[in-house]
């Protein structure tokens, strides 16, 4: 993972426990490109992302 952060422009990556014992886990990134926004809440402002939902 911290590869992945390191080669990721301003990479971040953000966890959030949901309801029935869900987390989602989401590594983001700028969107330098105006690329599509990351919906998840947990997410930094202008920042594009990918998220995985899983059960603990």
């Amino acid at each position: 993972m911290a590869r992945a952060l390191a080669m990721l422009p301003d990479g971040d990556v953000a966890m959030t426990d949901c309801a029935d014992g869900v987390r989602v886990v989401a590594v983001s990134w700028h969107a330098e490109d105006g690329g599509d926004l990351c919906p998840e809440p947990q997410s930094k402002p202008l920042a594009s992302c990918i998220a995985v939902a899983f059960a603990r």
